[in-house]
């Protein structure tokens, strides 16, 4: 996978590395290394690179690594925000501390990245062998040097991090899928790696089986959605029909999760949340803003305990049924989070395809957030179903009000203050 910065992503928390479950093998002499890159261009239908600039480094060195990779461009201060709004919408749990909880992830499970700012390939080896699993990631990472090289993956990276992290987990997607899948070929071409591989026994992933569900998940999601993803393209017109997807990026999850929407040009809609600094009034902070997208209302719904959302047995993603349909149906969606020293007001508007979509989401959301907050929703009529929590959940009061095909949700310390938040948005069926 590749090394950036910048991403405000529940999957990837500001930097981009590849996730396998084993740790890769020593780099082994060049002539093997060479087979490997010069196979794996050869599948992938682009022009082998003369040579690749790769180094060999340990787990501790790169964990060693991990702190400055992870706030070069991404600083203390954004992911603070970042967490503060995963954890009002509640894909985190409260006291998370999510630079600390990535890095343990990121040390435990990386076995290599490809630096397009470098144009450097790191591998990762305590073993000494460059073994299949070896093999395997150095025909992934070289996808990545490839993807550098002929189809400008630097300025593909550069663009990511506007504060829309489902769209940059969308054209991670595009990329890993695109590494994962040509890995894949490589690997089924020599069943003497792939027998290796179902008969090596799995190392320990205590940080990974200890995390928050949603976030396990969305590490892997890139790979096992984003391979499908790009089988859905070749299988239309072949590995030139993923080339062209470097030049028209995937903008959503939804189109990973639906590659026919992809296909058909269904682009997200744009969902906008007004300055509420005038009705909230003096002493409120504009914290952070960022788009949920279908992957994590999913995952929101899902409502994972760790190790959860991955099936042990086949390594795919195993979400429940009813929140994948909650979550169909996304049209667009923004959130946005202010605080007021320990009080907080979290905004999130959304979009569906249809009336029945939105209503089937706001069904979900509801029995959701009894859930979570305790307590049960009443119904005011036209201004929609409130909440006041019992104390022992993560806020005090939510409201959720449909207007057609969208839906608003409010959350806040008390449903005064909900109300006249909700009153300065207006009808939601605007954007």
């Amino acid at each position: 996978m590749t090394g950036t910065g910048g991403r405000r992503a529940l999957a990837s928390a500001a930097f981009a590395l590849l996730a396998l479950a084993a740790p890769l093998g020593a780099l082994a002499d060049e002539a093997a290394r060479d087979r490997v890159a010069e196979e794996t261009a050869a599948i992938r239908e682009l022009p082998a690179l003369p040579e690749i600039d790769d180094a060999l480094i340990t787990t501790d060195e790169l964990k060693a690594m991990l702190p400055d990779l992870l706030t070069k461009d991404y600083t203390p201060e954004q992911a603070e925000a970042d967490q503060r709004g995963l954890i009002a919408i509640g894909l985190l749990p409260p006291g998370t501390d999510m630079l600390a909880m990535y890095e343990r992830l990121f040390g435990e499970q990386i076995a290599g990245f490809y630096d397009p700012e470098t144009d450097e390939m790191y591998v990762i080896s305590d073993s000494g062998e460059f073994d299949g699993m070896a093999q395997m990631t150095y025909s992934h990472e070289t996808v990545h040097a490839l993807q550098d090289a002929h189809l400008d993956l630097d300025d593909t990276m550069e663009n990511m991090g506007g504060g829309n992290a489902d769209r940059d987990t969308a054209v991670a997607s595009l990329y890993e899928g695109d590494a994962s899948a040509a890995s894949f070929d490589f690997l089924a071409s020599h069943p003497d790696i792939a027998r290796d591989l179902v008969f090596s026994a799995a190392p320990p992933s205590d940080e990974m089986d200890t995390a928050p569900g949603a976030v396990g998940v969305s590490l892997v999601f890139p790979y096992l959605a984003g391979e499908a993803f790009v089988q859905a393209l070749r299988d239309e017109g072949g590995w030139k029909a993923v080339d062209a997807a470097y030049a028209n990026l995937p903008q959503s999850t939804e189109q990973i999760m639906h590659p026919e929407k992809y296909l058909a040009g269904e682009a997200p809609v744009d969902v906008q949340i007004p300055d509420l600094a005038a009705a909230l009034g003096e002493g409120w902070e504009f914290v952070v803003d960022d788009t949920m997208g279908e992957l994590n209302i999913a995952l929101l719904l899902a409502d994972l305990e760790p190790g959860e959302g991955i099936s042990s047995f086949s390594g795919q993603m195993d979400l429940p049924v009813p929140a994948l349909n909650a979550a169909a149906g996304w049209g667009g969606d923004r959130y946005a989070l202010w605080g007021d020293g320990a009080s907080e007001v979290l905004v999130w508007k959304t979009a569906w395809d249809t009336e029945r979509d939105a209503s089937a989401f706001l069904r979900a959301l509801a029995q959701h957030d009894q859930r979570r907050f305790g307590g049960v929703f009443g119904n005011d009529g036209a201004a929609g179903l409130s909440l006041v929590g019992d104390g022992d959940g993560d806020g005090e009061a939510v409201r959720l009000r449909q207007d057609g095909n969208r839906v608003t949700v409010v959350q806040g310390p008390d449903l005064e203050t909900v109300d006249a938040v909700m009153a300065a948005l207006g009808d939601a069926t605007g954007a």
